[in-house]
């Protein structure tokens, strides 16, 4: 049953969505609490299907074995996919968190050179007479501010990471 699921689970996530995951997930559950019954039922009381006796007997044999097999199944798939899934999962979000802070790091890295480059070609501008001194001084104040702003968000940063 888990074999024929995981078989069909791509196809079903492309024709469903995730929301078809979730159902199959629900259904694997279901059978394997149907399963924990059958056996509790088969081994405990003296349940007897219509037929001969000797038909009851086979009968039970064969649902006790296929519920056997199939918590066999279900315990097997925790033990070797589930957990270590949630394990993985866990280091790859550590993975990703970190590749996210060092490309932020980068990105007002390059935002700082950018507000750099802007002062020196603003200076450039005021010097060819492009800009008069009122204007030069109004941008030139607010591109030191925001430099001076990403500075102390990349410090922070880096602070608060270590």
């Amino acid at each position: 049953m888990l074999l024929f699921i995981k078989k069909n689970l791509s196809f079903v996530k492309r024709k469903y969505g995730d929301k078809a995951l979730e159902v199959a997930e629900y259904i694997k559950w279901i059978v394997a609490l149907c399963s924990i019954f059958a056996i509790v039922t088969i081994q405990l009381t003296e349940w007897r299907p219509l037929g001969s006796a000797s038909r009851h007997e086979a009968i039970n044999e064969i649902i006790l074995n296929l519920s056997y097999s199939y918590l066999a199944a279900i315990f097997f798939h925790i033990v070797m996919v589930y957990i270590p899934g949630q394990y993985r999962k866990r280091i790859l979000r550590r993975q990703i968190s970190n590749m996210i802070f060092t490309n932020f790091i980068n990105k007002l890295n390059i935002a700082l050179k950018e507000a750099n480059e802007s002062e020196y070609w603003l200076e450039l501008l005021h010097e060819s007479n492009y800009l008069d001194d009122q204007q030069f001084e109004s941008i030139y104040n607010d591109c030191g501010k925001i430099a001076a702003t990403l500075t102390k968000i990349i410090k922070t940063t880096k602070a608060t990471a270590n």
